[in-house]
């Protein structure tokens, strides 16, 4: 496991509780090794189980963990083989699933009891994913596993742990991963070609400031200048009234506020300017109507950040304080266009009660003809 893993059951016992409730993401290929041939190694499986189920017994912290199912399948492969991308993601939910069912066997052979919460429905072998229930057993010192990703293809399970950490209001998401994987590059982010640098060292130093100046690095905060890197950085214990959240950002930094539920997160956006952009992850329709309907905001995308771009049909644009107009596919045309009015009336048709003196009769004329239009 990588350095966000678990210790040891021996070294755990004298730890004190770092958190109160976690959840750690495991790739699938953290359960195989270059020493098997097999997509699941029985040997590394049981070190992991006897490592969590000692810092878990040691510790006392309510341990969730989101499996991925990539020593197994993955949907890009096969999408990149010609198969439709959605019936390769579920094959890959069903890898998770199997990942899942190995480690919960491992865990609860170390005395750890454990359950299977799956996204999508396999009652013979996993419980349903419920959040009420997740949060019940991790109460009563169970681990819960969360297979099949969000149950919805085009998703990664790295944004299931993000997802399921905020939904069970886990304090951390820890990410262990194989040792050739950094987060969701297939290597170090700073020498990744496709990990998006900072426009210039202008914006890089302001950047900069607002991590310095906001809250505490809980991972990140790596920067280069001269390469016009910043590794993606996400901070704790965020004051609302921090620097980092009273500009906007764009870059790979990410605050995180607490809250004790919607009504406080929602009285959160309306207390401050209206937002160019809400984003919003939740499962849960009942949340996402109230938000909908509560909240102003130029645009929302719910569990996404980025697909509101590939659709042209919606136009992008601010209300209020963050913008007017909108850009983006016919809307730019629209906003930047100018819809000149004409009209055009024959000259043989001239009503005689358009003119003086206005009496009744011309009156209820008038009213007649524009209640027609």
């Amino acid at each position: 496991m990588t350095s966000a893993s678990a210790t040891t059951a021996g070294e755990a016992s004298s730890a004190e509780r770092p958190y109160h409730r976690a959840v750690l993401k495991l790739s699938g290929e953290a359960l195989a090794s270059s020493a098997s041939d097999e997509t699941i190694d029985g040997v590394v499986v049981e070190r992991l189980a006897r490592e969590i189920a000692g810092v878990v017994r040691d510790t006392k912290t309510e341990l969730a963990i989101v499996i991925g199912g990539g020593n197994i399948w993955r949907g890009l492969t096969g999408a990149g083989a010609g198969m439709d991308r959605a019936t390769a993601d579920y094959m890959g939910m069903l890898a998770t699933a199997i990942n899942a069912l190995a480690l919960q066997d491992a865990l609860e052979r170390h005395g750890q009891p454990t359950r299977v919460q799956t996204a999508i429905q396999m009652a013979q072998v996993a419980e349903p994913y419920i959040r009420r229930r997740a949060m019940r057993h991790l109460e009563k010192g169970r681990v819960v596993i969360f297979a099949g990703g969000t149950g919805n293809p085009y998703f990664t399970t790295d944004t299931t742990a993000a997802l399921r950490a905020a939904e069970i209001e886990a304090d951390v998401m820890l990410k262990g991963t194989h040792g050739g994987v950094d987060g969701v590059y297939t290597d170090d982010p700073r020498t990744s070609p496709d990990f998006g640098r900072i426009v210039n060292a202008r914006h890089h130093r302001r950047l900069m400031k607002l991590v310095e100046g906001s809250g505490e690095v809980v991972t990140g905060g790596v920067a280069d200048e001269p390469a016009r890197y910043i590794a993606p950085t996400i901070l704790r214990n965020v004051p609302a009234d921090a620097p980092v959240m009273a500009d906007e950002i764009f870059g790979p930094i990410l605050p995180i506020l607490r809250i004790k539920d919607i009504d406080q997160a929602i009285a959160f956006v309306n207390a401050r300017p209206k937002p160019l952009a809400l984003y919003l992850f939740t499962n849960d329709r009942a949340v996402r109507k109230s938000v909908l309907e509560r909240t102003s905001s130029g645009g929302v995308t719910v569990n996404h950040t980025l697909l509101h771009v590939a659709v042209p049909s919606l136009p992008f644009g601010g209300v209020g304080a963050s913008g007017l107009g909108a850009y983006h596919g016919k809307a730019s045309f629209e906003t930047f266009s100018h819809r000149k009015a004409v009209l055009v009336k024959p000259t043989w048709l001239d009503p005689w009660f358009f003119y003086p003196p206005y009496n009744d009769a011309k009156k209820k004329w008038v009213r007649r003809v524009l209640s027609m239009s």
